[in-house]
């Protein structure tokens, strides 16, 4: 497909690009914030994944123990 259609490889280099900026910038929020300021990220950048997302999926996906979650939910 690529050869055929030459703007899929620009596509596919803004794709892999952006996807390396969100996996840096992921990676560096884990070694900097803690569990509740991931937290309060996610919830600011992402609001309705709260609320259509399970919470264990929410939990794994911050690095934390489902446990943990609903503590850093009940001090919000």
């Amino acid at each position: 497909l690529k050869a055929t259609y030459p703007e899929l490889i620009k596509l596919d280099l803004v794709i892999a690009e952006h996807y390396t900026l969100w996996l840096e910038k992921r990676l560096i929020d884990f070694r900097t914030l803690d569990a509740s300021e991931r937290y309060l990220n996610l919830l600011k950048q992402n609001p309705h994944y709260i609320q259509h997302i399970q919470l264990g999926i929410i939990a794994s996906y911050l690095g934390i123990a489902v446990e943990t979650l609903s503590r850093i939910r009940a001090k919000i």
